[in-house]
């Protein structure tokens, strides 16, 4: 293996490190009987019964909330583990989403040493722990419940990965395959066309129309019809009836003006519409130089899929675990703040580290985690991370603007920017 190459694998330590923790963390749920997976219950059970020829929609699988709510094609992925016990799937599920979690951080550690840093990390593996205790308590989360978001962030990190070594039927591939999970995804779309990145439509169009062709061949036309129409209204009733404390929405109405309208959901899209078209726009006229090389063009793309991921969460109604698609800028305000060693930032992060990562009544007990949930922190600190992410990566366009940078894209005869966060 090159030296290059090298240096965008994981931390032989923070691979020990991450593995000890979540094997402590499945040690501790076995013997504290609380190893149920509930998320992958439904999951496991949705696919029985769509093998079985049962209702699968508007079901309980498990608990009271455990409706299945993913395409119909999403539950053949999950089919093979009917084949096992369930404790024994949930014990393979488990250790896949550890196996997600490392294969994500490499791919985040990959882009920031690519596109986004001059100079060598030091101490990169204290680094990435750093990042993965951030963010450690809505992974328990994650592992806890068998949920699929872990698996929805690496999905996307390999595409724009491939997007921008533009191998564009792979990631139209991965693309349709994310909407086939949560179909709200479709705002990546926007880097997207503004990019013009149009080929990989072609992509996700053929994997859409053959797994469409599949799941017809197994289930005939009037069975697959009738799931995709249950499932388009699973997701409406989801959508409306799936309270949050930390989306735009609640905050707003908590901290400004209760009772607001449900038509002010529409407002908050094309609020994060035109707070893209800003990115886009500063990203790609504002600050341009002279000849924008296509190194550039791809740096810009990857942090503002990163902002638009990171977003996700607080634009829609859903779960905390969902508010794990901020560890890609996370890992970019943990590299800039022990880079530089300044204390506001340092301070900065410190607050929205309490606010995202202690937010469990577990860590700060029930009175403070009560108070944590009323005002919406995890909202709040997603803002937090949003916002001083953009400000960190704006304020270093403006002081290097030339490409030059001893890491290079192996798949592009361009050199990475000068853009050390």
């Amino acid at each position: 293996m090159s030296a290059k190459n090298f240096k965008l694998i994981l931390p032989t330590s923070f691979v020990l490190f991450v593995s000890l923790i979540c094997l402590l963390l499945f040690t501790s749920e076995i013997v504290n009987g609380r190893f149920w997976l509930n998320d992958f219950k439904v999951y496991y059970l949705a696919a029985k019964s769509l093998i079985s020829g049962s209702q699968v929609y508007g079901t309980h699988f498990g608990l009271d909330s455990g409706f299945y709510k993913y395409s119909p094609f999403v539950l053949l992925l999950f089919a093979p583990f009917t084949l096992l016990p369930y404790k024994i799937a949930c014990i393979i599920y488990y250790f896949a989403i550890v196996f997600f979690v490392l294969w994500s951080f490499k791919l985040v550690k990959e882009f920031m040493q690519t596109y986004f840093y001059k100079e060598p990390i030091k101490n990169e593996a204290w680094l990435l722990s750093i990042v993965f205790i951030f963010c450690l308590n809505l992974l328990y989360r994650e592992l806890h419940l068998g949920n699929t978001n872990i698996l929805l962030l690496l999905l996307l990190l390999l595409c724009i990965k491939h997007i921008v070594q533009s191998r564009h039927f792979v990631s139209g591939v991965l693309f349709g395959l994310v909407i086939l999970f949560k179909p709200f995804f479709l705002i990546i779309a926007l880097p997207i066309l503004f990019h013009k990145k149009w080929k990989l439509i072609w992509g996700g169009i053929a994997f859409i129309v053959l797994q469409s062709l599949i799941f017809f061949l197994i289930f005939g036309w009037n069975q697959t019809l009738i799931l995709h129409t249950e499932w388009l209204k699973t997701m409406l009733d989801h959508s409306t009836s799936f309270p949050s404390n930390n989306n735009i929405d609640y905050l707003v109405s908590h901290f400004i003006h209760a009772n607001l309208p449900s038509s002010f959901q529409y407002a908050i899209l094309i609020g994060a519409c035109f707070l893209y078209i800003v990115l886009f726009w500063t990203n790609n006229y504002f600050h341009r130089e002279k000849k924008t090389s296509k190194q550039r063009q791809n740096t810009n793309f990857i942090f503002e899929c990163f902002i638009l991921i990171a977003l996700l969460p607080s634009i829609i109604n859903t779960d905390t675990e969902h508010f794990l698609y901020s560890l890609p800028i996370i890992t970019m305000l943990v590299y800039f703040v022990i880079q530089q060693k300044r204390v506001l930032p340092i301070i900065c992060l410190c607050i929205l580290f309490l606010l995202y990562g202690t937010n469990s009544n577990d860590i700060v007990g029930k009175t403070i985690g009560d108070f944590f949930d009323n005002i919406g922190a995890l909202g709040l600190s997603n803002l937090g991370l949003i916002g001083m992410t953009i400000v960190v990566f704006w304020r270093k366009k403006d002081t290097n603007q030339v490409p030059n940078s001893k890491y290079q894209d192996p798949n592009t005869k361009f050199q990475a920017p000068n853009t050390k966060f």
